[in-house]
């Protein structure tokens, strides 16, 4: 196996906990109001089955239990919120383990000019090495 001829630069975006979820709680109430459910009951309408992998994700499953009956528009939405902040810590998690990743706060002050910083130093190690 080759070593690339190029250093790779990881940057990651964190924030605290109760901002990732106030995030999702207004992305997916967004979502829903933007026409999740419709979106839904179209790719049913058109013959795909709703056993489908790809169906099978946060968001979709909970719409199709929705359309089907099982769950009122309230628990559909609320399940939707619980399983993505699942999946935001699991991604977390995951991405926690690759310890090259240099993390910013997403929400300090001077985010830009941190990471554009940060490159900078990165950028004048590689040519002066």
């Amino acid at each position: 196996h080759r070593k690339p001829d190029f250093t790779t630069i990881y940057i990651g975006l964190i924030a605290e906990r109760k901002q990732i979820y106030s995030l999702i709680e207004n992305r997916v109430e967004k979502m829903w109001n933007d026409g999740l459910v419709v979106e839904v009951k179209n790719i049913l309408d058109m013959g795909y089955s709703p056993e489908l992998n790809s169906l099978n994700t946060v968001g979709y499953k909970e719409t199709i239990d929705f359309l089907q009956g099982r769950i009122d528009a309230n628990t559909a939405i609320e399940l939707i919120k619980q399983n993505t902040r699942r999946y935001a810590k699991r991604q977390i998690t995951w991405f926690k383990k690759n310890n090259q990743i240099r993390w910013f706060d997403a929400f300090k002050d001077n985010l830009l000019k941190n990471i554009l910083d940060f490159l900078n130093q990165k950028i004048e190690s590689f040519v002066t090495n």
